[in-house]
Protein backbone atom coordinates (compact mmCIF):
# COMPACT_ATOMS: atom_id res chain seq x y z
CA UNK A 1 0.00 0.00 0.00
CA UNK A 2 3.01 2.29 -0.39
CA UNK A 3 4.74 3.59 -3.48
CA UNK A 4 7.85 5.04 -1.83
CA UNK A 5 8.46 2.78 1.19
CA UNK A 6 9.95 -0.15 -0.77
CA UNK A 7 12.25 2.23 -2.64
CA UNK A 8 13.35 3.85 0.60
CA UNK A 9 14.08 0.44 2.10
CA UNK A 10 16.00 -0.57 -1.05
CA UNK A 11 18.28 2.42 -0.51
CA UNK A 12 19.15 1.09 2.93
CA UNK A 13 19.82 -2.35 1.45
CA UNK A 14 22.40 -0.82 -0.85
CA UNK A 15 24.05 0.69 2.23
CA UNK A 16 23.99 -2.65 4.05
CA UNK A 17 21.52 -1.45 6.69
CA UNK A 18 18.36 -3.25 5.59
CA UNK A 19 17.91 -5.14 8.85
CA UNK A 20 17.70 -1.88 10.81
CA UNK A 21 16.17 0.36 8.13
CA UNK A 22 12.49 0.28 9.14
CA UNK A 23 13.33 0.82 12.80
CA UNK A 24 15.74 3.68 12.04
CA UNK A 25 13.32 5.45 9.72
CA UNK A 26 10.43 4.98 12.14
CA UNK A 27 12.38 6.24 15.15
CA UNK A 28 13.58 9.26 13.15
CA UNK A 29 10.01 9.92 11.97
CA UNK A 30 8.65 9.63 15.51
CA UNK A 31 11.29 11.97 16.93
CA UNK A 32 10.65 14.50 14.16
CA UNK A 33 6.89 14.22 14.77
CA UNK A 34 7.33 14.95 18.48
CA UNK A 35 9.79 17.76 17.71
CA UNK A 36 7.19 19.39 15.43
CA UNK A 37 3.99 18.77 17.36
CA UNK A 38 5.14 19.74 20.86
CA UNK A 39 5.87 23.44 20.17
CA UNK A 40 2.86 23.65 17.84
CA UNK A 41 0.54 22.26 20.51
CA UNK A 42 2.11 24.21 23.39
CA UNK A 43 1.61 27.46 21.50
CA UNK A 44 -2.10 26.67 21.34
CA UNK A 45 -2.69 24.81 24.61
CA UNK A 46 -0.49 26.97 26.83
CA UNK A 47 0.12 30.22 24.94
CA UNK A 48 1.14 32.15 28.04
CA UNK A 49 3.41 29.39 29.33
CA UNK A 50 1.00 28.49 32.09
CA UNK A 51 -0.29 24.96 32.21
CA UNK A 52 2.56 23.74 29.98
CA UNK A 53 2.93 20.62 32.12
CA UNK A 54 -0.77 19.87 31.69
CA UNK A 55 -0.45 20.41 27.93
CA UNK A 56 2.53 18.02 27.80
CA UNK A 57 0.49 15.41 29.67
CA UNK A 58 -2.31 15.77 27.12
CA UNK A 59 0.19 15.35 24.30
CA UNK A 60 1.66 12.24 25.92
CA UNK A 61 -1.85 10.79 26.22
CA UNK A 62 -2.52 11.57 22.56
CA UNK A 63 0.66 9.77 21.53
CA UNK A 64 -0.35 6.81 23.69
CA UNK A 65 -3.95 6.80 22.48
CA UNK A 66 -2.88 6.71 18.85
CA UNK A 67 -0.21 4.11 19.69
CA UNK A 68 2.47 6.20 18.04
CA UNK A 69 5.08 4.47 20.19
CA UNK A 70 4.00 0.99 19.11
CA UNK A 71 3.76 1.93 15.45
CA UNK A 72 7.53 2.44 15.44
CA UNK A 73 8.01 -1.31 15.75
CA UNK A 74 5.69 -2.42 12.93
CA UNK A 75 8.42 -2.20 10.30
CA UNK A 76 6.01 -0.38 8.03
CA UNK A 77 5.60 3.16 6.74
CA UNK A 78 3.07 4.40 9.31
CA UNK A 79 5.45 6.57 11.35
CA UNK A 80 6.63 8.35 8.20
CA UNK A 81 3.01 8.82 7.16
CA UNK A 82 2.19 10.37 10.55
CA UNK A 83 5.17 12.72 10.22
CA UNK A 84 4.08 13.89 6.76
CA UNK A 85 0.53 14.45 8.04
CA UNK A 86 1.83 16.48 10.98
CA UNK A 87 4.03 18.60 8.70
CA UNK A 88 1.20 19.29 6.27
CA UNK A 89 -1.51 19.96 8.84
CA UNK A 90 0.54 22.14 11.19
CA UNK A 91 1.93 24.27 8.36
CA UNK A 92 -1.48 24.76 6.77
CA UNK A 93 -3.10 25.62 10.11
CA UNK A 94 -0.41 28.30 10.47
CA UNK A 95 -1.14 29.51 6.91
CA UNK A 96 2.32 28.50 5.69
CA UNK A 97 1.73 27.48 2.08
CA UNK A 98 5.39 26.87 1.35
CA UNK A 99 7.57 24.23 -0.27
CA UNK A 100 7.65 22.06 2.84
CA UNK A 101 3.86 21.98 3.11
CA UNK A 102 3.60 21.24 -0.60
CA UNK A 103 6.18 18.44 -0.37
CA UNK A 104 4.37 16.86 2.60
CA UNK A 105 1.05 16.96 0.75
CA UNK A 106 2.49 15.52 -2.47
CA UNK A 107 4.64 12.85 -0.82
CA UNK A 108 1.85 11.79 1.58
CA UNK A 109 -0.10 9.64 -0.91
CA UNK A 110 3.17 8.17 -2.15
CA UNK A 111 4.01 6.92 1.34
CA UNK A 112 0.47 5.66 2.05
CA UNK A 113 -2.48 6.01 -0.27
CA UNK A 114 -4.47 7.27 2.73
CA UNK A 115 -2.35 10.43 2.43
CA UNK A 116 -4.77 11.44 -0.33
CA UNK A 117 -7.20 12.49 2.41
CA UNK A 118 -4.68 14.95 3.85
CA UNK A 119 -3.91 16.10 0.29
CA UNK A 120 -7.61 16.78 -0.29
CA UNK A 121 -7.91 18.67 2.99
CA UNK A 122 -4.76 20.66 2.19
CA UNK A 123 -6.05 21.55 -1.27
CA UNK A 124 -9.38 22.54 0.28
CA UNK A 125 -7.63 24.76 2.84
CA UNK A 126 -5.53 26.36 0.12
CA UNK A 127 -8.59 27.07 -2.02
CA UNK A 128 -10.41 28.47 1.01
CA UNK A 129 -7.47 30.81 1.67
CA UNK A 130 -7.25 31.84 -2.00
CA UNK A 131 -3.96 30.02 -2.59
CA UNK A 132 -4.94 28.76 -6.04
CA UNK A 133 -1.41 28.14 -7.31
CA UNK A 134 -0.51 26.12 -4.25
CA UNK A 135 -3.69 24.01 -4.59
CA UNK A 136 -3.13 23.45 -8.30
CA UNK A 137 0.52 22.55 -7.73
CA UNK A 138 -0.41 20.02 -5.07
CA UNK A 139 -3.02 18.40 -7.31
CA UNK A 140 -0.85 18.32 -10.44
CA UNK A 141 2.31 17.08 -8.73
CA UNK A 142 0.51 14.40 -6.76
CA UNK A 143 -1.54 13.22 -9.74
CA UNK A 144 1.60 13.11 -11.89
CA UNK A 145 3.50 11.05 -9.31
CA UNK A 146 0.69 8.57 -8.63
CA UNK A 147 -0.13 8.47 -12.34
CA UNK A 148 3.49 7.66 -13.21
CA UNK A 149 3.39 4.82 -10.70
CA UNK A 150 0.13 3.47 -12.16
CA UNK A 151 1.60 3.74 -15.66
CA UNK A 152 4.69 1.83 -14.52
CA UNK A 153 2.52 -0.91 -12.98
CA UNK A 154 0.37 -1.32 -16.08
CA UNK A 155 3.50 -1.34 -18.23
CA UNK A 156 4.53 -4.50 -16.40
CA UNK A 157 1.10 -6.04 -16.93
CA UNK A 158 -0.02 -5.40 -13.35
CA UNK A 159 -3.27 -3.79 -12.19
CA UNK A 160 -3.37 -0.01 -11.93
CA UNK A 161 -3.38 -0.23 -8.11
CA UNK A 162 -1.26 -2.46 -5.87
CA UNK A 163 -2.79 -5.75 -4.73
CA UNK A 164 -2.97 -4.52 -1.11
CA UNK A 165 -5.30 -1.70 -2.16
CA UNK A 166 -7.34 -3.94 -4.47
CA UNK A 167 -7.71 -6.59 -1.76
CA UNK A 168 -8.96 -4.05 0.74
CA UNK A 169 -11.32 -2.63 -1.88
CA UNK A 170 -12.68 -6.09 -2.68
CA UNK A 171 -13.17 -6.88 0.99
CA UNK A 172 -14.99 -3.62 1.67
CA UNK A 173 -17.19 -3.96 -1.41
CA UNK A 174 -18.17 -7.53 -0.48
CA UNK A 175 -19.19 -6.27 2.96
CA UNK A 176 -21.32 -3.53 1.38
CA UNK A 177 -22.89 -6.05 -1.02
CA UNK A 178 -23.77 -8.28 1.94
CA UNK A 179 -21.15 -10.86 1.16
CA UNK A 180 -19.31 -10.85 4.35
Amino acid sequence: SSILWPWLMAGFEMAGLMLWAPLLVNIASFVASVWLIVPFALKRLAPDGMHALRAMAVLALVFLAFNLFGVIFTGMEHSLHVLLCIVAVTRLIDGRYDGLALAALVIGPLVRFEGAIILALGVGAALHDGRWRFALSAIVLSAAAVGAYAWWLTGMGLPILPSSVLTKSAASSSMVDGGG
